[in-house]
């Protein structure tokens, strides 16, 4: 009975902490300029209107991040102020956002995705939860420490701010890991899927369903997939797909080098090349109170995509090979493949490293809680660092204002941090 009011105890807290976590989410970091979002609804309203042209990005050499010509005049008519980027998703669901685009605003939509994406990510880390074999009182302590660090870390805070689809991603990616452990295929196959269906790269992971044998979940990822994918065709027609597929080419050509990128070719393009790499400005509306805001491209050569590609399939084949041979624990293999495949790949925003930061709990069955707290406190630094700086009084200080320009600006922070919990994660697993 003691345990049974314990635990309902612990439940109730969680759940006013997710309350709380969505009123930070609407009230202090949702933004009517969530510009990712925004790509979102304004790829759906040209669709609406038969503008297919201006769906996605103009780019025919290397990739710039600029948006289609008609969006710029389109959102600075409605009184738009802020960043514009483009819409880089496939074309299924631009036939689905033209059915809603008509019936909603930028700011309705934005409003909504400000109260779901809290949910979603606060089930990231319950979905995680269930994968670990921690007692109930230190499992509390497991899921609070993780929506700390998945809420306030750089790339929660940002993926909040901009409302990122990233978000969704990561759910069904989570979501797809513990539906399989817990022996439901259909529901396994049918999230991974949808996941790949927004991002392509999930479709990777079916390679460690197969190494374990599991293969329901793959047939029906596989199943399901291949009905999206037809319906994708029938719905939005070939000439869109090629324009996304174009989109997606040029991306893998193209290093992209900026603070928020964390990946090897923003990296390697920062470390060897940064003198020889092209400026681009944002495209904005609206003031940018005198900040040059931009970033830098790289056309890559060929032997840079042929070792993108070559890492890739590496980083899917070696943990494969490991759950195979059953020489590793496979739930510390999952996010450990999820944060080298975010860091392989061409483009590698903080953000898409959400799903590691969601199985943080894992780490409190190998690793002291104490130590465990100290060895995480670097994931908050820069988001304390940042909220002192907001302090008006406070902004001025050349010490704060110095670090703060520092964390958020050097290309080489958010990547030693990422490194720092994949190393928890190495060292965690080799205690298996």
């Amino acid at each position: 009975m003691a345990d049974i009011t314990g635990q309902r105890r612990r439940d109730s807290r969680l759940l006013l902490l997710l309350v709380a976590l969505t009123a930070y989410s609407v009230l202090l970091l949702a933004a009517k300029t969530s510009a990712d979002l925004m790509a979102s609804w304004l790829a759906g309203h040209f669709h609406a209107i038969g503008a297919m042209d201006q769906i996605y990005p103009p780019d025919t050499d290397i990739f710039t991040m600029h948006p289609p010509s008609d969006w710029g005049p389109l959102l600075a008519a409605r009184g738009y102020e802020g960043a514009v980027f483009p819409f880089i998703y496939p074309p299924f669901w631009v036939v689905l956002l033209s059915w809603i685009t008509p019936f909603t605003t930028p700011e309705g939509m934005i409003w909504l995705a400000s109260l779901l994406n809290p949910a979603l990510m606060f089930g990231m880390v319950m979905l995680a939860l269930r994968l670990t074999n921690l007692p109930a009182e230190q499992r509390f302590l497991a899921a609070v420490t993780a929506l700390i660090v998945l809420f306030f870390s750089v790339g929660g805070t940002i993926a909040l701010i901009q409302n990122q689809p990233q978000i969704l991603v990561s759910f069904l990616i989570v979501l797809a890991i513990e539906r399989d452990r817990a022996n439901r295929p259909l529901a396994a196959g049918t999230a991974l899927a949808f996941a790949a269906a927004l991002k392509l790269y999930p479709i990777l992971f079916i390679a460690l369903w197969a190494a374990a044998g599991r293969w329901r979940s793959v047939r029906w990822a596989l199943v399901v997939g291949g009905g999206l994918g037809l319906a994708s065709l029938l719905l939005a027609g070939w000439p869109l797909h090629a324009s996304f597929l174009q989109q997606t080419l040029l991306i893998s050509r193209t290093a992209m080098m900026t603070p928020l990128n964390y990946g090897l070719d923003s990296l390697i393009g920062n470390l060897a090349f940064g003198s020889s790499a092209i400026p681009i400005e944002q495209y904005t509306i609206g003031s940018t109170n005198g900040v040059d805001i931009g970033w830098q491209i790289l056309p890559k050569p060929l032997w840079w995509r042929l070792a993108s590609v070559g890492l890739l399939l590496a980083t899917v084949a070696l943990p494969a090979w490991r759950i195979a041979q059953g020489k590793a624990d496979a739930r510390f293999l999952w996010p450990l493949t999820i944060a080298a495949i975010a860091f392989f790949s061409p483009l590698s925003w903080t953000y898409y490293y959400l799903p590691l930061l969601a199985f943080t709990p894992l780490l409190f069955e190998k690793i002291p809680p104490r130590r465990l707290l100290l060895a995480l406190s670097p994931l908050l630094v820069t988001y304390l660092v940042t909220l002192i700086h907001s302090i008006g009084s406070l902004s001025d200080n050349p010490l704060i204002h110095g670090l703060f320009l520092t964390l958020m600006t050097n290309p080489y922070a958010g990547v030693i941090t990422m490194a720092w919990l994949f190393a928890l994660f190495v060292y965690a697993a080799r205690k298996t």
